[in-house]
């Protein structure tokens, strides 16, 4: 739980890196899934959309008649004995856009087909978790769309283990923390605070590539970034790339002006830069 800039979608990316379906080291095999969540595009079930591009290699500039065998393909090789897979594989294969006639998805009637579909994926998870630990970076969580959250919600009620779920969330309107009722799941929270002066004093050096950080420019980018790393690099970037500070990280020139100055300041000063077409 942060906010914005804090370093939030950063450490856990940083720290779910290990893990993966061809790790060799011990505890670090599992199907892992990234899922992006949008602030204003919160398309219905898109979350679960992204979970099944990801397992079945979903490409949409594949046609239909090439994309179609190779899901099928894939499908068959999670459990081919298991008679729900082979009755629920045209279900989920529709929820992603690939359709064949005769399917028994096109036979479901209409009222049947939203809850036909949650069980169809509640039990593709529970035959794929049989295998492996099932590992989700949900970044932005407090984005994730309604039906999305129910499907979720569905998993857990299920009790199938284990399903890991990591989000990245900022906090509500409210400060409250982002919900999402896992009812079986157990919770832990880890909060991201603004960096102190000793972690701004060494993000910069990072990025200035500096063993020994002048004072004054520590005290102007920190202050004015009030320890956002999101802020602090952003900044550090701009007034290097402004011939603002010295090699040395010596402040070389006025910046009265950074008093009022904002990262969207900062982003339209790139924008700027770029050529009308870009643009």
């Amino acid at each position: 739980n942060g906010d914005a800039g804090i370093g939030k979608s950063r450490l856990v990316s940083e720290a779910l890196a290990p893990y993966s379906l061809a790790s060799l080291e011990p505890g670090k095999s599992c199907q892992k899934y990234f899922i992006t969540c949008d602030a204003i595009l919160r398309k219905p079930l898109e979350a679960i959309r992204q979970i099944l591009r990801s397992h079945f290699y979903y490409n949409p500039a594949l046609p239909a008649e090439a994309a179609i065998p190779m899901f099928r393909v894939l499908w068959s090789q999670i459990d081919p004995a298991d008679r729900e897979m082979q009755r629920i594989e045209s279900f989920l294969a529709a929820l992603i856009g690939l359709e064949w006639e005769g399917s028994i998805w096109n036979l479901l009637p209409p009222e049947e087909k939203p809850h036909q579909l949650r069980q169809a994926f509640v039990h593709l998870i529970r035959k794929l978790a049989q295998s492996r630990p099932i590992l989700i970076h949900l970044d932005d969580g407090q984005w994730l769309d309604e039906e999305s959250l129910s499907y979720f919600q569905a998993l857990t009620d299920a009790e199938i283990c284990p399903v890991i779920i990591v989000s990245p969330c900022r906090y509500q309107e409210d400060g409250s923390k982002t919900e999402l009722q896992l009812s079986t799941h157990t919770r832990a929270d880890l909060e991201l605070e603004s960096l102190s002066d000793s972690g701004c004093s060494a993000l910069i050096s990072s990025i200035m590539r500096l063993n020994h950080l002048p004072p004054d420019t520590l005290e102007l980018i920190s202050g004015r970034s009030m320890g956002n790393p999101l802020f602090i690099e952003q900044l550090t970037s701009y007034l290097m790339e402004t011939g603002s500070l010295s090699d040395k990280g010596e402040i070389i020139k006025e910046l009265g002006y950074l008093s009022s100055f904002s990262i969207s300041d900062i982003i339209s000063s790139r924008i700027d830069r770029l050529t009308d077409n870009v643009k």
